[in-house]
């Protein structure tokens, strides 16, 4: 039989996720609509990232869970394609925009958006054959210092793309940003906030701001044009993006859509003063039960996870005792007199600790861990 150890991944969390996000942004225009009836009349779209195999969850797993989406973001072309040829419909958003220009006709078979973030990719434009324009955001770089313009740039580069729009290469021009800090309370929150503005100066087409972060931190952002991108990525997952934390009218109740079990191989008992593991890293005080786990580093469990990250046996909790080696970990079974070999112990996910919580005990984020998930580890849907 196969070795025991599974990651369940759950489309409709995903679903659900995806409405979650959307109702706080249903939730926000309320509120600004009591004030400011013009927020009314602009349109809130949702593009759910599905960069890095969708966050370690598959692509095609991803496509079915993100159906209400209104479109997918990722940054691979090989994606894009699979997405067309798995029978996605509605837009698509190259987030890195294109790295050479034989990816331009892919694009316009397609029917993808893409970033423009460089002058190398305006150039491959103007030189592309005119066969069919494609939508593009001109990024705009706030601080993040890594893709894209800077705002006292924005005027000139938008200059150039409305060229080609006149040739026929480019169809509609939208602007966007990637926040550095909207997981913060910050001022350079709003200057990155002022900069987009300021760098669009009033132009008419579609806007991309909110990140994660922004989307249920600063949901206002997602109001500020006629037409506006929203683009959720790991909160789409169930993890919370970084520190950020929300005031209890702004929560949204996200499900975890990855949760991570294996099964105990074996029970030790330690006497007092016996160790377990790699460099003893766990010394028992007393005598203590422990269970031994089909789960190491090389499935992408965080070998830095410490001495009491919690864990959850057979619905009971419980933690994780010495180091994490390569196959196996260990797990304190002293208080559960009826767990033994064979029993499922869940190390994220439903029904044990979150994922960001695991990060925490770990030094590392929660999108670490999913992207981390290695391919030995088979994933089975559940719904």
């Amino acid at each position: 039989m196969p070795r025991p150890i599974q990651a369940l991944i759950s489309p409709s969390a995903m679903s659900h996720n995806v409405e979650q996000v959307r109702a706080r942004i249903q939730r926000t225009q309320q509120h600004l609509s009591k004030s400011n009836q013009a927020v009314q009349q602009t349109q809130q779209f949702i593009c759910a990232v599905i960069k890095a195999n969708a966050y370690g969850h598959g692509t095609l797993n991803a496509i079915k869970g993100f159906a209400q989406a209104d479109a997918l973001g990722m940054i691979d072309v090989e994606d894009l394609v699979r997405c067309r040829e798995a029978g996605w419909r509605k837009s698509l958003l190259l987030l890195e925009g294109f790295f050479d220009a034989s990816d331009i006709p892919v694009l316009q078979e397609h029917r993808v958006t893409t970033a423009i973030h460089s002058d190398e990719q305006i150039a491959m434009l103007a030189h592309a054959k005119a066969a069919m324009p494609i939508d593009v955001f001109l990024k705009i770089n706030t601080g993040m210092n890594r893709l894209g313009f800077l705002p006292e740039q924005a005027a000139e580069k938008l200059a150039q793309l409305e060229d080609l729009q006149k040739a026929g290469k480019i169809a509609r021009i939208g602007h966007m940003m990637h926040f550095a800090n909207a997981d913060l309370d910050a001022p350079y929150v709003q200057a990155a906030y002022q900069q987009i503005l300021q760098a669009r100066a009033h132009y008419p087409g579609p806007l991309s701001i909110c990140n994660s972060a922004a989307s249920l931190r600063y949901p206002q952002f997602a109001f500020d044009a006629q037409e506006n991108w929203l683009r959720p990525g790991i909160c789409l997952y169930g993890s919370t993006p970084f520190n950020t934390e929300l005031a209890d009218d702004l929560v949204v109740n996200l499900k975890p859509t990855m949760s991570l079990q294996a099964k105990v191989l074996a029970v030790q008992t330690l006497k007092a003063g016996d160790s377990v593991g790699y460099g003893s890293a766990y010394t028992a005080e007393r005598e203590t039960r422990i269970g031994v786990v089909a789960c190491g580093y090389a499935d992408g469990y965080p070998r830095s996870a410490k001495n009491g990250t919690p864990v959850s046996i057979d619905g009971q909790r419980s933690q994780l005792l010495g180091r994490v080696s390569m196959d196996m970990l260990t797990v304190d079974l002293t208080h559960l007199p009826q767990a033994g070999v064979g029993s499922t112990v869940v190390l994220w996910g439903e029904g044990g600790p979150s994922i960001d919580t695991v990060a925490d005990c770990s030094g590392r984020i929660g999108y670490e861990l999913m992207c981390g998930l290695t391919k030995r580890v088979p994933q089975v849907i559940v719904e």
